[in-house]
């Protein structure tokens, strides 16, 4: 319990640190804020991206005018543009 009210305490002198000096509640934002958004960068970075993969705008532009591969003539954009 004592480490209770000595956390208490110094919570105490901290606000009235706070309430004395303003320019520090501005620096006390920045140190709670910024590694909040980078932990939030950082998660919805790697939160199952496969899921929302749906969500992702995607465009075929097809401007395959084929090649010639071993006599055989073959247009992978028209076979791919089809496949999908």
């Amino acid at each position: 319990m004592s480490v209770l009210r000595d956390a208490l305490a110094v919570a105490r002198l901290e606000s009235g640190l706070l309430a004395r000096f303003p320019r520090f509640r501005l620096s006390l934002a920045g140190i709670v804020l910024i590694p909040a958004l980078y932990a939030l960068i950082y998660l919805e970075s790697v939160w199952d991206p496969a899921s929302r993969t749906g969500a992702l705008p995607a465009v075929i532009v097809n401007l395959d005018q084929g090649a010639r591969f071993h006599g055989t003539q073959v247009h992978l954009g028209e076979e791919l543009s089809r496949t999908l």
